[in-house]
C-alpha cells in the first residue's frame, strides 16, 4: 500500500462439531451465542479499548462441516442483513472432532474466507 505498513489481528474460532446453530440455554456455547457475542466485540468496537489495538480485527472461523459452514453463514446473514465483515468463515475437514493436529496448510492464507452478506476475503492481502 504505497510502501507503507498496515495490519490486521485475527482470533480463531474452531467448531469441531460440538456447537449447535442455536440452543434455549444461553450459557451453552452456540453459533448464535459466539455471533452476538463478536458483533458485541469486534462491531461494537470493544475489543480497541480492551486490547489497545488500533487495526482491524478478524474472527477467523474455522468448521469441520460444509453444513455447518453454510448453516452459519445463514444466520450470521440473517442477524446482519448487511453482512459481517469482520467474520470469515471456511470448512476445513481436516479439524474434525477427533483431537488431531491438522498439518499447517498455506491455503488459509491463499484461499478466500467466506463473509456474510459480503465479499470473501483472502487474509494474506491488505
Amino acid at each position: 500500500m504505497g510502501g507503507q505498513s498496515s495490519f490486521r489481528f485475527f482470533v480463531v474460532e474452531a467448531d469441531r462439531g460440538t456447537e449447535p446453530t442455536r440452543t434455549s440455554l444461553f450459557s451453552r456455547k452456540s453459533h448464535l451465542r459466539h455471533f452476538l457475542q463478536y458483533r458485541e466485540y469486534v462491531a461494537g468496537g470493544l475489543y480497541r479499548r480492551h486490547l489497545k489495538l488500533t487495526a482491524p480485527l478478524l474472527v477467523l472461523n474455522v468448521t469441520a462441516n460444509p453444513a455447518t459452514m453454510t448453516g452459519m453463514i445463514k444466520l450470521a446473514s440473517q442477524l446482519s442483513p448487511t453482512g459481517m465483515t469482520y467474520q470469515c468463515i471456511r470448512c476445513a475437514p481436516q479439524f474434525g472432532r477427533w483431537h488431531k493436529p491438522a498439518v499447517p496448510t498455506p491455503t488459509f492464507l491463499r484461499k478466500p474466507w467466506e463473509r456474510p452478506g459480503q465479499t470473501a476475503i483472502s487474509i494474506d492481502r491488505s
